[in-house]
C-alpha cells in the first residue's frame, strides 16, 4: 500500500511517493522536483510584440528636430501598459512609459541614437521583449531628387527645365552651376528653373541643395546634373514595311555626324513623343501603319 504527496516549497515542486516495506519501515521514493519560476510562466503566455517606427520621411530617414512615433503592437486585450527600452549608443539605457499603444518623441536629436526595444504589461506580468530597432539621426537632410525636362541633351534655342524635389516642405532651394548659386526659390516641396533659349553658356554641371527656414538645417548637395547644348545636323529617315507584318512600318532613323560615340533617338508623330531616349547610332522604330489618316513621323 502507498501513497502520493506533493512537497511545495518556494518556486520549487516536489513529487513524492511513499510504499510500505513488509516490517512497517516506509520506504520514501522521490519521483522528481520541478523549479517553477511562476512570473516567466506568466510571462510567457503573453505574445511577443512587434515594435514599428514612424517618421515624417517614407524611407525612414531621421533628421534632427523630426518627430517620430513608437508603435508597440501587443498581442493582449488586457495589458495596460507599454514600456519602450533605449538602449543608448554612449551606454545606458532609459525606459518610456505609456498607458497607450503608441509614444510620439519630438524634436528628435543625436541623443536619441541607438537600439530600441518595448515590451507591454498586464496586472500581473509582462512580455518578452520585441525584436530591436535601431535608429541613427542626421545632423543634415537627405539629398534632394534633380531632373530635367525635355532631356540633358539639346540644341540651341531650346527651352530646358530643371526640377529639384524633396519630401520635405517649408524648405529653400538653391541651384548652383559648376558649383556656383544661379538662383534661390521655394515652392512647397520643389523647385523649378527655366532656361529658355539654351546656348552654349547654358551648357554646364547643375546641382541643387535645400535648407529649412525653420530649423536651418542644410540638405546634401544633389548627384550632378551635366545639361549639354549641341547643334548636330537632322537624321537621315527611311521607312519600309515590316516584310512579316503589312499592319506595320519600320521607320529607319541614323545619325549622319559621326564626331560623337552615342546618340539618343526620339520619335514624334508631329510634335507629339511616342518613343523616347533609345540610345543608339542608328535605331530602327515600328508602328502600326496608318489607314485612312495621314502621320507625319
Amino acid at each position: 500500500m502507498g501513497f502520493y504527496s506533493q512537497i511545495l516549497m518556494k518556486d520549487i515542486t516536489c513529487s513524492v511517493f511513499y510504499q510500505k516495506s513488509s516490517n512497517s519501515n516506509p520506504l520514501l521514493f522521490i519521483s522528481g522536483c520541478l523549479l517553477v519560476n511562476k512570473q516567466w510562466a506568466t510571462a510567457s503566455a503573453l505574445p511577443k510584440p512587434v515594435l514599428k517606427l514612424v517618421t515624417q520621411h517614407p524611407k525612414g530617414i531621421i533628421v534632427k528636430g523630426d518627430n517620430i512615433t513608437w508603435k508597440c503592437l501587443k498581442g493582449s486585450e488586457e495589458a495596460n501598459e507599454f514600456n519602450l527600452v533605449h538602449n543608448k549608443e554612449s551606454g545606458g539605457n532609459e525606459t518610456y512609459n505609456s498607458r497607450g499603444t503608441q509614444l510620439l518623441v519630438t524634436d528628435i536629436h543625436a541623443a536619441n541614437n541607438g537600439d530600441y526595444f518595448c515590451k507591454y504589461c498586464d496586472k500581473s506580468a509582462c512580455s518578452e521583449p520585441s525584436n530591436s530597432r535601431n535608429i541613427y539621426v542626421r545632423e543634415t537632410f537627405p539629398r534632394p531628387e534633380i531632373f530635367v525636362i525635355p532631356r540633358r541633351a539639346v540644341q540651341p534655342g531650346a527651352t530646358i527645365t530643371i526640377t529639384c524635389r524633396t519630401y520635405y516642405s517649408d524648405v529653400e532651394f538653391s541651384l548652383q552651376k559648376n558649383d556656383e548659386i544661379v538662383t534661390h526659390g521655394h515652392s512647397g516641396n520643389s523647385f523649378s528653373y527655366v532656361i529658355s533659349n539654351a546656348q552654349q553658356n547654358s551648357a554646364g554641371y547643375y546641382s541643387c541643395m535645400y535648407q529649412s527656414k525653420s530649423k536651418g538645417i542644410q540638405s546634401d548637395k544633389s548627384n550632378p546634373m551635366k545639361i549639354s547644348v549641341i547643334e548636330l545636323p537632322a537624321p537621315s529617315i527611311t521607312w519600309e514595311e515590316d516584310p512579316s507584318d503589312s499592319t506595320i512600318l519600320r521607320i529607319n532613323c541614323t545619325a549622319t555626324d559621326h564626331t560623337y560615340n552615342q546618340f539618343f533617338f526620339v520619335l514624334l508623330d508631329g510634335s507629339k513623343v511616342i518613343e523616347d531616349d533609345i540610345p543608339a547610332s542608328s535605331v530602327n522604330f515600328s508602328v502600326a501603319k496608318p489607314m485612312y489618316t495621314m502621320k507625319r513621323y
